[in-house]
């Protein structure tokens, strides 16, 4: 397994969203990123970097990058091949599909 252990550049849109889904319940759209994936391509990791700041944090981010304000609904998809940070470090497994995880979803609302 080769992970590139590179710092977020992008922790800024952790801390802008609101932990919260009232303004969904209230009426806010939403979208399902089901098998999210990075600019790349590739499966979004679960981990901000390796096995660390995992699920909320990284969804969070990533529904900002999409320009969505709030988180509403994750859940993670384990033992992938390959899966891609939101920086760009890379999870590869090769055969064994052991390490990598991802999320099966993503909501996120406005």
């Amino acid at each position: 397994m080769l992970r590139n252990k590179g710092l977020v550049n992008n922790f800024d849109l952790v801390e802008d969203i609101s932990d919260t889904a009232s303004e969904v319940i209230h009426g806010g759209a939403t979208r399902t990123f089901d098998n999210p994936v990075t600019d790349s391509g590739k499966r979004l990791d679960y981990c901000l970097t390796w096995g660390q700041n995992c699920g909320f944090d990284v969804a969070k981010a990533y529904c900002r990058t999409k320009g969505y304000k709030i988180l509403v609904e994750e859940r993670i998809e384990t033992n992938l091949r390959n899966t891609e940070g939101l920086d760009g470090w890379v999870c590869d497994a090769g055969d064994n599909f052991a390490n990598c995880d991802a999320f099966d979803f993503i909501v996120c609302g406005t």
